[in-house]
C-alpha cells in the first residue's frame, strides 16, 4: 500500500515531528507514536483473512474491550462497502482482516489511543534475579 502525500502535507509531517525532536533526533517511539493507529473492539467481531468478506475464513473471534493495531487501511470492500482494517490483535499478535462497522451501522471498532504498559509493583525483570539493596 503505497502512501501518496504532497510537498505540503511531508512538510507538516517534518514539522510535526520536529517539534518534539531533542537535538534533531526523534527516538522511534516517537516516531512510531505519531503514526500508530489503534482500535478497540466494542463488540465481538471475526477476524479474517481476507478484506472480501465473501472470501474470506475466520481466524479467531476478537472480543469486545480487545485491541487491535492497524497494519493497512482502512480499505473499502468493493461488495458491501463495509470499511475494513488489516489489523494485529495485541492479545496474541493474530494478524488479519476486520470490519469497523456493519452495514446496518452497528460500530464494531473505536479509535483509541495507543496502550501503555506499566509496572504497580516492584518486580525482578529475570527469575533468579537477586538484589543486596546496594547501588
Amino acid at each position: 500500500c503505497a502512501l501518496k502525500l504532497s510537498s505540503e502535507q511531508v512538510a507538516l509531517m517534518l514539522d510535526r515531528l520536529a517539534g518534539s525532536a531533542e537535538e534533531g533526533m526523534v527516538s522511534r517511539w516517537t516516531f512510531l507514536r505519531k503514526f500508530q493507529q489503534f482500535y478497540e473492539c466494542q463488540k465481538n467481531i471475526a477476524l479474517t483473512n481476507d478484506l472480501v468478506i465473501t472470501n474470506s475464513k475466520p481466524i479467531r473471534m476478537l472480543q469486545a474491550e480487545e485491541v487491535i493495531e492497524v497494519l493497512q487501511g482502512p480499505e473499502s470492500e468493493k461488495k458491501s462497502g463495509i470499511e475494513r482494517i488489516r489489523g494485529r490483535a495485541i492479545r496474541d499478535n493474530s494478524v488479519g482482516w476486520v470490519s469497523l462497522s456493519g452495514n446496518q451501522g452497528s460500530v464494531f471498532l473505536k479509535e483509541r489511543p495507543k496502550p501503555f504498559v506499566s509496572c504497580l509493583m516492584d518486580l525482578p525483570l529475570e527469575k533468579n534475579f537477586q538484589t543486596t539493596g546496594e547501588a
